[in-house]
């Protein structure tokens, strides 16, 4: 059993950047028990368009309507602390209990303080049970 995440894009993100002329270099985290996976980091832009696959292979358990997968979009830091310019929870149930095992969703981001941005991030979810067939819909 495996959870591909597709993190396609972020749009409207805030610009944290403290150089004048300069803007965030960002990148996404996804938690997903406990295992975090990221994407690459994607200079100077406030609408990274990363169109990169996270996989958490192996899963010793199906995966559970209640669960979810922890979002978080840092400006990437050379020296210092990477900051935070948005995170999110996205809940498995649709996905789960979905024919398909799959949801494309586009996600609102909340600051630090839970207050809800402008920005937002659009993944695809991706949920491969043992019975998942991999041919298409006549097998």
């Amino acid at each position: 059993m495996s959870l591909t995440v597709t993190v396609n894009s972020a749009v409207n993100l805030p610009n944290v950047e403290e150089n004048p002329g300069r803007v965030d270099d960002p990148f996404c985290l996804i938690t997903f028990r406990g295992i975090q996976k990221k994407t690459r980091v994607i200079e100077n832009t406030l609408n990274p368009n990363w169109a990169e696959k996270l996989t958490w292979d192996g899963l010793e358990s199906t995966i559970a309507p209640s669960e979810s997968v922890e979002i978080e979009v840092k400006d990437y830091e050379k020296i210092g602390r990477n900051r935070l310019l948005g995170t999110a929870t996205l809940p498995l149930r649709e996905m789960v209990r979905s024919n398909t095992h799959s949801v494309t969703a586009t996600v609102p981001l909340f600051d630090a303080s839970k207050r809800r941005l402008e920005a937002s991030v659009s993944l695809v979810l991706q949920y491969a049970t043992p019975d998942s067939k991999t041919g298409g819909p006549d097998e």
